[in-house]
């Protein structure tokens, strides 16, 4: 429990900080948007990229874990998409809370988990996390912006799902 504790407080101080620094003006407010892109755009995906490629993986065998992905990673989805008809009868959920249903149940905090693995099975453990992350955000994220843009936009055609599906940076 402390080593998990350890290995997100410093998680939660930079959120903290960054809270702090936006309540008391010392950056622009329009500044915080181009600070927001750079992170989602450029710093995630290059920590996950970086760590990928000075990983270590000798030794480590993964099959049974990649195989266990690909059948758990679709069933995630197909499981809380039955979900839907079940919520919309119920009346506990109309489309547009659906699609936060989904993302929540599917979508998970990367920093979290790399963080907690580094702290607890250094270093072989972030390098299967980030492995992972890297085999399945893709998925992940693609059925994501669809159901979100699919429920929450009933408007949205073929080609506005197509392009904000494109246009998601993972």
């Amino acid at each position: 429990m402390q080593a998990t504790f350890e290995s997100i407080l410093p998680i939660f101080l930079l959120i903290l900080c960054g809270n702090i620094l936006r309540r008391v003006d010392v950056i622009d407010p329009a500044g915080w948007h181009g600070i927001d892109q750079l992170g989602y755009w450029f710093f995630y995906p290059t920590l996950i990229l970086v760590t990928i490629v000075n990983a270590d993986f000798t030794g480590l065998q993964l099959d049974a874990m990649m195989l266990a992905l690909a059948i758990t990673v679709p069933l995630m989805f197909v499981f809380v998409l039955s979900l839907w008809p079940f919520l919309r009868k119920a009346g506990l959920a109309g489309a547009a809370e659906f699609s936060s249903i989904f993302q929540t149940s599917i979508r998970w905090n990367g920093f979290m988990a790399l963080a907690i693995a580094q702290k607890l099975f250094p270093p072989a453990g972030m390098a299967v996390v980030a492995l992972v992350m890297a085999i399945i955000i893709l998925p992940i994220n693609l059925v994501t912006v669809f159901v979100v843009t699919r429920f929450a936009d009933r408007t949205a055609n073929w080609p506005t799902l197509i392009r904000r599906m494109a246009t998601n940076p993972m």
